[in-house]
């Protein structure tokens, strides 16, 4: 096969490989925006690293070598792509919780009851179902369709906790206000009772 065959073959491939790509560099990027300390998983870059040695061990004028060589590149990026959903959930499961252990029960249960009653339970269930897909990766489909789905609903959650943010703050603020002059009004009432114990005790 001539050089110029050849080379049409590697840009076909890496051309074939590009839309998987995309996708998984879609979910690295939201996986680092949903993460407090924006770091990148070592895991990913050695995924994308080992692939991007494989494109360059492609670069040679041998047909099979190219096709194997991308085989691989696509393994790795797969492999990138599991560990990048993964975290990406994992990330907006932490979010959600650390938004909402800001907050009480009484004022969650007062405010936003479907939280505990079916938000709390679906993230539950979601974990456990991404727990599967990872025992299960290589009968997965290159679409990822489970985990967009899971990732989906998460920030559909996390959108919904968001727009509660304001109400609960709010209602927690006046139930602390509420509990600061429950306790001054009980210590003066304490302290009352105490002096008119005193003085009852002295002169009657």
């Amino acid at each position: 096969m001539k050089q110029k065959q050849i080379e049409e073959v590697f840009f076909k491939r890496l051309l074939d490989i590009k839309h998987l790509h995309d996708k998984v560099k879609s979910a690295i990027i939201l996986a680092e925006n949903f993460d407090p300390k924006r770091e990148y998983s070592v895991d990913v870059v050695n995924e994308l690293r080992n692939a991007l040695a494989h494109i360059f061990d492609a670069i040679v004028y041998d047909e099979k070598i190219i096709e194997d060589q991308m085989k691989s590149v696509e393994s790795h990026i797969v492999r990138a792509g599991y560990d990048a959903y993964e975290i990406l959930a994992s990330n907006i499961c932490i979010k959600i919780s650390n938004t909402m252990n800001k907050y009480s029960s009484i004022s969650i249960s007062s405010l936003f009851p479907e939280y505990y009653s079916i938000i709390k339970k679906a993230i539950t269930k979601i974990q456990v179902d991404i727990g599967d897909l990872r025992a299960k990766r290589k009968d997965i489909d290159l679409t990822f369709d489970t985990y967009l789905k899971n990732i989906e609903i998460l920030i559909n959650y996390q959108d919904q906790v968001n727009e509660m943010i304001p109400e609960l703050e709010k209602y927690q603020s006046e139930e602390t206000r509420k509990s600061i002059i429950n306790w001054v009004v009980g210590g003066i009432i304490a302290i009352i009772i105490a002096i008119v114990s005193f003085v009852a005790g002295k002169y009657f």
